[in-house]
């Protein structure tokens, strides 16, 4: 009953908020006299579009996939990797896409993403069709004969009806003047079970094994401002990962395929309260200046059917000094501590414990903060923390009113779910960047920045699932470029994740380039390329699904779109686009399933509104 709540209230939820966006829209950067005072800046841009796409594998199957043949007169199943032929198919669907941000004098926020749905022109029996086009044949046929055999792929046959959720929004909210404030922020995204996802958040379908996320977060906080710029902080924040659909490629058609039913859940929700509290002396010192801060934080991740349970709970607490050698440059240094308790399985007793030890404990850092501008500040520090080196840092730079360059780089201990919602954080606590960007830009360029600072913070997927359940340390480096010029707005990002527990270590690294150029006032053009890499151990099943060990997989996914855009009214364009999309992986076979070798063209052809 909660799961049907949750797939209902998504489906309505994210619809009428998307649409309740659109509608309190209005044109970028616009403002009043008479609400200056009460609204800086208001904006926002909305697409509405129906698309049709024709697609030579619209399940994203691969070349080789494993057929069951059953026995009826002896129930012995038999497991044969044979060739196939992907399945063609028609997919017709509608899309509301774009961004709404407001920053007031108690109010900053934004909204911005896309919601998809729609459905299949062509309504296939898929297994009976894989069936008959085999090499080599088939021994029965798909339905079962006079003794009861038959032979089959054991694909779930797909929804009627999609919807692919992929948005986000965050916003900041001054409860008293100067004291009490309130962090807010949401999203709902598919993710795909232990494949990359780059290509299935890009493509025209739902992917082959899908879970669909909602979750939020909440941080009250007090915040003063001292004599001497003292500052005080105290905050707590819960946050909240539901999974509130679920869609597997295997169904139940098969005995002794080890999958799990339609019943059960397959991805943890995760569940996170935090209390942390900061106070930095400001300049009572004259050129030093002196922190100390710590928090205590829960995290529970539970409600899979399938992987294990997790329980954390950290403490952490450090001290940070600065020396200002100049006006523009630091010296910082901290050190600090960290004590981390994980549990598996049981809340109340100790269960499975692993690699505490090894992130546990003093840790410390020294570096530099260099900011010869307001537009630009350059940050880094090294040191050792969660039981190796660690380096984290900072780029930020206004090259000019429309270019921008980001870059990053962190180490952090977290749970799978709640990387997952670190993007939650991670929006809240850029909101006033992107907005200060968002006020120099206009017509679509402001859509296109939101979207690909959206997936630029994501760009660390493509790790297994082993990652979803279980506690890591993320190293993450990445960078993003985004130009908006009179005729072309160019962009791009690049990010290298590590993700280690143990003797296990997983890594990821995915590049993001897109281009526009208008040709004319109703004519422009579009590109975009995604590549992207992950390598580290993945669990080895047999050709029935059933854990054999583990071993070592590499995986490549590519993705590359052109499209032409063509306005016959002042808010209504033509669209055509052309994609490929690949992905190879190598490894032992059994590692190697739906949705992993395969590769995809489409041709979309489309009907776009502006609002």
């Amino acid at each position: 009953m909660v799961r049907t709540f949750l797939k209902t209230g998504l489906k309505s939820g994210l619809l009428l908020c998307t649409a309740l966006s659109a509608a309190h829209a209005q044109p970028f950067l616009e403002g009043t006299e008479e609400d200056e005072e009460e609204t800086a800046i208001r904006g926002g841009s909305w697409f509405a579009s129906t698309n049709v796409t024709a697609t030579d594998n619209y399940r994203r199957l691969p070349d080789v996939l494993a057929r069951f043949d059953v026995d009826g007169t002896t129930g012995d199943i038999t497991a044969t990797e044979v060739g196939i032929e992907p399945i063609e198919n028609i997919v017709i669907s509608s899309t509301i896409k774009g961004s709404t941000f407001v920053r007031s004098k108690s109010l900053t926020g934004f909204v911005t993403g896309t919601v998809r749905v729609g459905g299949y022109a062509q309504s296939t029996d898929d297994n009976a069709e894989l069936i008959a086009d085999t090499m080599p044949a088939a021994p029965y046929p798909n339905m079962p004969n006079a003794d009861g055999s038959f032979s089959t792929f054991g694909l779930a046959e797909p929804d009627d009806f999609f919807i692919i959720p992929d948005i986000v929004g965050a916003a900041t909210k001054e409860l008293s003047e100067g004291r009490w404030y309130l962090d807010m922020s949401a999203l709902a995204q598919e993710r795909t079970l232990g494949r990359p996802s780059l290509i299935n958040r890009r493509g025209s379908t739902p992917g082959l094994d899908t879970v669909t996320f909602v979750g939020g977060s909440l941080s009250p906080y007090l915040y003063r401002e001292y004599a001497d710029q003292q500052v005080l902080e105290v905050r707590t924040r819960a946050s909240a990962i539901f999974v509130a659909n679920e869609r597997t490629a295997l169904g139940d058609e098969v005995p002794g395929v080890a999958d799990f039913s339609e019943d059960d859940q397959f991805a943890n929700n995760s569940l996170s309260g935090e209390l942390s509290a900061d106070y930095k002396t400001g300049g009572q010192f004259d050129d030093a200046s002196y922190g100390v801060s710590g928090y205590i934080r829960h995290v529970a991740e539970e409600g899979s059917d399938i992987l294990p349970h997790l329980y954390v709970t950290e403490i952490s607490g450090r001290v940070d000094a600065a020396y200002m050698l100049s006006s523009p440059l630091k010296l910082l240094a901290a050190v600090g501590f960290d004590d981390i308790t994980v549990n598996f399985n049981d809340a109340d007793e100790a269960g499975e414990r692993r690699f505490e030890e090894d992130v546990n404990g003093a840790f410390w850092n020294v570096g530099f903060r260099y900011s010869p501008t307001r537009k630009a500040l350059f940050e880094l520090v090294a040191g050792q923390r969660y039981g190796g080196p660690s380096v984290e840092g900072k780029v930020q730079v206004q090259i000019s009113p429309r270019i921008s360059f980001n870059a990053s780089a962190e180490r952090v201990f977290d749970t799978g779910g709640q990387r997952f919602g670190r993007a939650l954080s991670g929006l809240q606590s850029r909101t006033r960047t992107i907005l200060t960007t968002l006020t120099e830009a206009k017509d679509n360029f402001a859509a296109e920045f939101l979207d690909d600072v959206v997936d630029l913070s994501l760009l660390g997927e493509g790790l297994d699932e082993e990652f979803r359940s279980g506690t890591f340390v993320f190293n993450q480096v990445s960078a993003s470029l985004t130009a908006e010029l009179r005729r072309n707005t160019i962009g791009g990002g690049v990010a290298y994740t590590n993700a280690g527990a143990g003797d296990i270590d997983n890594e990821a690294f995915n590049l993001s380039v897109f281009a526009r150029r208008k040709l004319s006032r109703k004519l422009s053009i579009h590109a975009s390329a995604r590549y992207g890499e992950s390598e580290g151990i993945g669990v080895v099943t047999d050709l029935f699904g059933t854990p054999i060990g583990t071993g070592n997989r590499e995986s490549a996914d590519q993705m590359y779109r052109a499209g032409v855009d063509y306005r016959l009214a002042e808010r209504i364009s033509l669209t055509s686009e052309v994609y490929y999309a690949k992905n190879d992986s190598d490894g032992p076979a059994a590692t190697r399933g739906p949705g992993f070798d395969f590769d995809e063209t489409a041709i979309i052809f489309g009907l776009r509104w502006a609002f």
